[in-house]
This record gives C-alpha cells, sequence and structure tokens, in this order.
C-alpha cells in the first residue's frame, strides 16, 4: 500500500542518512498525514465542542471577509510574477483578465474545469473548510463571499490565468514534437518542473488547438476528448501498451492537463492546497479541543502561508540551472530580483488598498512619505497589507481612534481576537473604574458591537458606523466621536473628510494630496 511505500522508503533513508534521523521521521509523519488527509482516513471527531467551533469560525468569516475583494487587488501582481517566472506573456495574460471581467468566455470555462464551486474555493484559499457545511453560519460566511463579488472577482481571476496557460502549452504542443525537442530553456524549465511526460505530451499532440478571444493555441480537456480513435491509435501502440480502451488514455491526458493548470493556477491566484492545509493542521483532528484550538488560530492563516511556500519554491526554481552558492545559500540574481520585484510590487499595491480603505472610511488616504514618522508608519503598513497578509494586515493595523492593534486576532487567531476586544470592554473599563478613571464604557460596547457583531462588507460599511454606531455613542457620550478624532489626528495625523457621526450632507471632497504629505508632529500638536 501507499503506507507501506512510505513506511519503507523513510526506513530506507533512515539506514542511509542515520544523522538525519530526526528531519526524516518528521518528514515521514508530515507525508503519512497527508496521505491520511487525502484518503479521508482522518475525518476528524464528531462533537459539539467541533460543531460550536466551526458555528463560531462560520459567524467570524460572515463578519470578516466583507471587505476582503479589495485585499484582492494584490491578485494580478502575484498572477503577473507567476506568468513570468513561467515564460507566459503578460499582454495576454491581461487581456484574458479583461475578458474573464466582461463575462466572456465563461461557460467554455466551466465546461474546460477553470470554475468550479468558488466559495469552497475561496474557503480554501483562507483555510475555513467548514463553508459549504449545512448550518447557519455556513450558509451566512457563504453569503458575503457572494453579496460583496468576492467570488466573482475569484473566479475571473482562476479563468484567465488558466486560459493563458492553456494557451501558452498549446503553443509549446504546436511548436515541438516532443519533449526533447523544445529548445527554449524557459519552456523546458517549465514543463520540468510540472512533471510532463513523452506519453502524455504524444497525446496532447494530437489534439486539434483551440482559438478564443485570442488565444490560438489553446489546448483544452474539450479538445483532448475531440481525439479521434484512429488518431490515437500508433500513439497508443508506442506509449500505452496492453491499454484498448481509447477513453482512458484520453482520460488521462485531459487529467494531466487540467491537473497541471489547476496547480499553477493555486500559486497564481494563490489558494491552498491539501498539503498546506495539512500542514496547518498539525496532524491534529477535527473535533478535538486540540484540533479546534489549532483551526482556529490558523484560521484565515492558509493565505500567507500558501503565498510564502509557494513562491519561495518557484523563485528557487529560477536559479536551478545556474546557481551562485555561498554560505548554503543560492544568490541568483534570477531568485533575489524576483523576490525583491514582487515584494515592491506588493507594498505598492498594498498602499493602493489602505488608500481605498481609507476612502471607503471616510478617512483622507494616509501619507506615504518616507521623510516622516507618519509616512514610514504608512509604508510599513503598506507592507503588511499587500505582503501576503491581507486580513492579518488588518488586524495589524491600529484603530485610527484607539491607536490599537488586535495583536490577539493576528496571533491567536480570530476567535482569540474576539476575546481580546472582549478583555478591552471589560476588564480595561473595569481597572478604570477601579482607580477612579474616566471611563468611556457605553461608547466602546457599541464599537465592540460595531467590530465583531456586524459584517462589514464594503459597500455598506461607512453608512453603517454613521448613521447607527457613531450616532449611538453620540448619544450615550456626547462628544466621543471628536475626541478620538482628535486623538487620532495628534497621534497620527488621521484626518477625516466625512467626519465621524456627522450626515453625508456635511462632508467635503477628500484631500488626496496628504497621500504624499501630511502634517508634521509639530503641526498635530499645536492643533493645526
Amino acid at each position: 500500500t501507499a503506507r507501506q511505500i512510505l513506511e519503507r522508503a523513510a526506513d530506507e533513508d533512515i539506514a542511509a542518512f542515520p544523522d538525519r534521523r530526526i528531519e526524516i521521521e518528521t518528514r515521514k509523519r508530515q507525508a503519512l498525514w497527508l496521505l491520511d488527509h487525502l484518503s479521508g482516513a482522518n475525518p476528524g471527531v464528531r462533537s459539539g465542542f467541533g460543531e460550536g467551533m466551526n458555528a463560531i469560525r462560520g459567524y467570524i468569516a460572515f463578519k470578516s471577509l466583507g471587505s476582503t475583494v479589495i485585499s484582492a487587488l494584490t491578485d494580478p501582481i502575484m498572477m503577473l510574477f507567476t506568468a513570468k517566472a513561467r515564460g507566459m506573456r503578460a499582454a495576454r495574460l491581461w487581456i484574458n483578465d479583461v475578458r474573464a471581467f466582461a463575462a466572456l468566455d465563461r461557460r467554455w470555462a466551466k465546461r474546460a474545469g477553470l470554475i468550479t464551486d468558488t466559495v469552497a474555493g475561496y474557503a480554501d484559499r483562507m483555510n475555513i473548510d467548514y463553508l459549504t457545511a449545512g448550518d447557519i453560519s455556513a450558509r451566512a460566511a457563504s453569503f458575503t463571499i457572494k453579496v460583496t463579488g468576492l467570488n466573482w472577482v475569484t473566479e475571473a481571476r482562476r479563468q484567465a490565468y488558466g486560459m493563458t496557460m492553456m494557451d501558452a502549452i498549446g503553443r509549446l504542443v504546436r511548436e515541438s514534437e516532443s519533449l526533447a525537442a523544445l529548445k527554449a530553456d524557459d519552456d523546458r524549465a517549465m514543463l520540468n518542473l510540472l512533471n510532463v511526460s513523452e506519453d502524455i505530451w504524444a497525446v496532447w499532440r494530437l489534439a486539434e488547438l483551440e482559438d478564443r478571444g485570442g488565444n490560438h493555441t489553446l489546448l483544452s480537456p474539450q479538445s483532448i476528448y475531440a481525439i479521434a480513435d484512429d488518431a490515437l491509435a500508433d500513439v497508443a501502440r508506442k506509449y500505452f501498451p496492453g491499454v484498448n480502451d481509447f477513453d482512458v488514455i484520453r482520460q488521462r491526458a485531459a487529467s494531466a492537463l487540467l491537473g497541471i493548470v489547476k496547480d499553477e493556477t493555486n500559486t497564481a491566484v494563490i489558494t491552498a492546497g491539501s498539503r498546506e492545509r495539512a500542514t496547518l493542521g498539525l496532524g491534529t483532528q477535527a473535533g478535538t479541543l486540540g484540533g479546534e484550538l489549532i483551526r482556529s488560530i490558523t484560521m484565515f492563516k492558509a493565505f500567507p502561508w500558501t503565498f510564502l511556500t509557494r513562491q519561495l519554491q518557484l523563485s528557487r526554481s529560477l536559479g536551478a540551472k545556474n546557481p551562485i552558492m555561498w554560505a548554503g545559500v543560492n544568490w541568483s540574481p534570477n531568485i533575489w530580483g524576483y523576490r525583491a520585484g514582487m515584494v515592491v510590487s506588493l507594498s505598492i499595491m498594498g498602499a493602493l488598498i489602505d488608500w481605498i480603505l481609507d476612502l471607503r472610511d471616510g478617512r483622507d488616504p494616509r501619507a506615504i512619505d518616507p521623510d516622516s514618522t507618519e509616512g514610514r508608519n504608512g509604508i510599513w503598513q503598506a507592507v503588511l497589507r499587500g505582503g501576503a497578509l491581507g486580513f492579518y494586515g488588518e488586524l495589524l493595523t491600529p484603530d485610527p481612534t484607539t491607536g490599537r492593534s488586535n495583536f490577539a486576532g493576528a496571533i491567536g487567531g480570530p476567535v482569540m481576537g474576539i476575546a481580546g476586544d472582549a478583555y478591552d470592554v471589560t476588564a480595561i473599563n473595569a481597572a478604570q473604574a477601579a482607580a477612579g478613571e474616566e471611563t468611556n464604557a457605553g461608547p466602546e460596547a457599541v464599537r465592540f458591537a460595531q467590530r465583531q457583531l456586524v459584517p462589514n462588507w464594503w459597500y455598506t460599511k461607512a453608512l453603517l458606523d454613521r448613521y447607527i454606531f457613531q450616532a449611538l455613542q453620540e448619544e450615550i457620550e456626547p462628544g466621543y466621536n471628536h475626541r478620538m478624532a482628535r486623538r487620532a489626528y495628534q497621534a497620527r495625523g488621521t484626518t477625516y473628510f466625512w467626519e465621524p457621526a456627522t450626515p453625508i450632507e456635511d462632508a467635503r471632497a477628500p484631500d488626496l494630496s496628504r497621500a504624499v504629505e501630511g502634517d508634521t508632529a509639530d503641526d498635530r500638536r499645536r492643533g493645526n
């Protein structure tokens, strides 16, 4: 069996390399866990505790993912860098992206297997595997993904990258009779890395390439299944001896293509696979205390983890041909140029996302001037936002009114984040009251409800904040929002074009100049 093969291979490696025994045993446990995960041999323990934790995480997804579609603006950067590393044409990728958002070729993409259940697919991206369950919280979380446009964006990105890759593979198939005949180093590296074999290549060569939307050499599962039996006869005799059912050959070739394209699409449009999900599970079982704790801590962490592991692996492959080794590290400019370019590009996109979120919340865009403390903080926040952290970049960014970051949520997961916010509202206010200090228990309780009880959909958040939550805070404690706005300005230079707790008629136009130059600390202390 597969388990016996893995165990025997591990024993042989330990015998050959006894000094690496701990490393090999660790890898064996990971491989066996992944095998159980894929085969369904580790389904978890069904318990009321596990179902309750699933419901809590489903509710957290429902109320937390409302603005994640804005954070998805980093997807095009990752798609572009991955495509360039694979030797694909950037212009073709952008054309396919535009066509996908225009809902063109959508039916074709579904038949090709590029678009499936994107609610489940987005659950894979964020390691929230319970969104397809039937309980109310799961349906609510799926509803948030749909009504905020997140599933539509994810479908379009996957369609665009998948079609671009099918077109690139089709071009190579048309130009090269065999893998050995490939002359372009980038192309050979791509196909060897993707584990293509000569027998599959020979079947691909028989398919009639499609011409769709400017993609002139599309190799699709449909075109492979359309290969005639007469055309397959010679290839079957040469590469598939003993296989008399040509449908089996077509299925193998189509499955190989779709597996390659889907795996690469999961790297470009970051989606956690079974390996990443099993790794984050740390060998625990769902439904147990340890398993549910780990799943709560790693909630939303599959995205940054998958980005880190897959992009590091991809970048290392770029320097494999001419390595420049020093101190055990490959210093090939191809590797480090790729990584530096991606970090810079994602950080720039992170700044754009921060500005969009500022405008969503009625704030003037934050400064990114490196000569000021405020601007340096803005740059750091852009790095957090764009560096595959997404949701966690928002948790680590200080609240513009209180100045506090939700580190409990960033480190311990969103479930701990709720506990951290509850502690701020209850214990801290109780301690202040016991010391005879002034408290803001009422308005802070309203803020807790605002952060933890109501979904933050990107197109409703500002209205709910101004007309419900901030208005309620003013009823409880008049002048509270004005004091918080002044505190935010004096501490970080935050200004509002739509002042908190005011009607939209009183809003002014956003001051876009503040994106490049904010007030100095002296100006803020003087109240200017």
